[in-house]
């Protein structure tokens, strides 16, 4: 059996597609015919333009999609896992400050 290597489109040619459903008596079956896609591929891009609201707000949710993953890399790149370490300037600041409010409360600061 043959393989078939996945066919990559442009964004602007999808608009395109979709815009031409908006044609008098255009269905996803001819569009999508005259086009040589599946009518599922079309309704699909139908969707996502549909939920994206626009092609602006497309490329921005696409360019956001990948946000979390930079974070993550430039987080362990600086060794932010180590925050949680009693090593860490924010551990000691917090136990101190509560160790200050504990004397000028008369020790009832931090207890619960």
């Amino acid at each position: 059996m043959g393989t078939t290597k996945r066919r990559n489109f442009a964004p602007e040619y999808k608009a395109e597609a979709v815009e031409r459903l908006n044609e008098p008596g255009a269905g996803y079956g001819s569009v999508s015919a005259d086009l040589g896609i599946t009518p599922t591929q079309l309704k699909t891009w139908y969707l996502e333009r549909a939920a994206a609201g626009s092609e602006a707000a497309l490329a921005r949710q696409k360019a956001d999609a990948g946000e979390p993953t930079r974070l993550r890399r430039e987080n362990k790149r600086i060794g932010g896992g180590k925050r949680d370490s009693p090593e860490s300037p924010g551990v000691g600041l917090v136990a101190r400050t509560n160790g200050a409010l504990a004397a000028n409360f008369g020790g009832k600061a931090g207890k619960t």
